[in-house]
């Protein structure tokens, strides 16, 4: 069993995601791979 396989990530889109340039920064890419990485997309 992967270890996020029984959580469900939403995400809104009024700069959660990106900083104020509209540029989604890298630490939060790093998150968004790590979550696919343990089993969110399976």
């Amino acid at each position: 069993m992967a270890l996020f396989s029984d959580v469900l990530l939403t995400v809104d889109y009024d700069r959660t995601l990106t900083g104020p340039d509209s540029v989604v920064p890298e630490r939060n890419w790093e998150a968004i791979r790590y979550f696919i990485e343990n089993g969110s997309a399976q």
